[in-house]
């Protein structure tokens, strides 16, 4: 049940950021429709985030902006494709960084949501393949010794399943920490040394496995993701 009730918080906090798909939010709304709890949920979060847009100062573009890339995108069409394709992937990338710094922020949104607890002994890591999206978000709270991932839209193929695993920090080989889901909640004794200095030099990874996690111990399959941990605070 806590289980549970601590996704309803978690989704709340998701569609109150925005970063639920349109499928997810269609299914999030009629959830609301059903449970006015959940309905005033979404309510307190978005009060708690709107303080963020209060904040935030509201810059008005120049007023020849929209002309220059007109202007700019027409010379594109006529000189050279290829320097389009330059920009698109600039885009690209650039999309893909701002993903991270909001997969950071939900990071922090899932852990105050959980815990509600200052960010002292707090570790997120953001995990991503290269060149794409972020695709899941982890973080280790020592205080609450638990390690909590979160899937950003990554779903493991069928008759496999994703596992987590611990490197570095004089680790001299991968070491287990569970299979993942859309959402786990894993012990953090399973890392070993939960020192500061341990987890500043641990990165996390996810590969893709049989069915319930790699059968020797070690990883099997592909190494799909890695995120290194960060201190929080």
């Amino acid at each position: 049940m806590a289980s549970a009730e601590f996704e309803g918080r978690d989704d709340a906090a998701e569609y109150a950021l925005g970063t639920l798909d349109a499928a997810q939010r269609s299914a999030f709304e009629a959830r609301m429709a059903r449970d006015p709890a959940l309905a005033a949920e979404v309510a307190q979060w978005q009060q708690r985030l709107g303080a963020l847009n209060e904040e935030t100062p509201v810059l008005e573009p120049p007023p020849q902006m929209l002309a220059n890339i007109m202007e700019r995108i027409g010379g594109l069409a006529r000189d050279n494709v290829v320097v389009l394709k330059r920009r698109a992937d600039l885009w690209r990338r650039t999309a893909i960084a701002v993903s991270a710094i909001a997969a950071s922020l939900l990071v922090f949104v899932m852990v105050r949501t959980e815990w509600q607890a200052p960010q002292k002994g707090l570790y997120v890591a953001v995990l991503q393949g290269s060149g794409t999206a972020p695709a899941f978000v982890a973080a280790v709270d020592v205080k609450s010794k638990v390690i909590v991932v979160r899937s950003l839209g990554a779903s493991a193929p069928q008759r496999h399943s994703y596992e987590l695993w611990a490197l570095g920090a004089g680790r001299a080989a991968p070491q287990p920490l569970g299979v993942i889901d859309a959402v786990a909640h894993i012990p953090s004794g399973r890392l070993g040394d939960v020192g500061d200095t341990a987890l500043a030099d641990t990165t996390f990874a996810v590969s893709l496995e049989p069915p319930g996690g790699s059968p020797t111990g070690a990883p099997t399959g592909p190494v799909l993701f890695t995120g290194k941990l960060l201190a929080a605070n």
